[in-house]
């Protein structure tokens, strides 16, 4: 083997090397942004929660309004039967 054919193998190690502690950075960083992203997930599914929730409490509210508004007399009939006229 020349003393050329050694520099060329030792740059090309060197190379490898480089890039595979580049990897493992890569690898660090992606297994990073999935926890990120799974405290994300956890986060949207508590607000979606909440959101929800609120949006049924609303519906409740709705729901006994419009109960007691049908089963309000109007003036009139109030006082229609305050006078017993009807």
């Amino acid at each position: 083997m020349t003393e050329n054919e050694k520099k060329l193998i030792q740059q090309i190690y060197e190379k490898v090397v480089s890039m595979e502690k580049k990897v493992d950075k890569l690898d660090g960083r992606l297994d990073s942004l999935e926890g990120k992203i799974d405290s994300l997930e956890g986060s949207f599914k508590g607000l979606q929660d909440t959101f929800m929730q609120g949006f049924a409490d609303v519906h409740q509210g709705l729901n006994e309004i419009i109960a007691i508004s049908k089963n309000r007399k109007s003036a009139r009939e109030i006082v229609e039967g305050i006078t017993g006229k009807e």
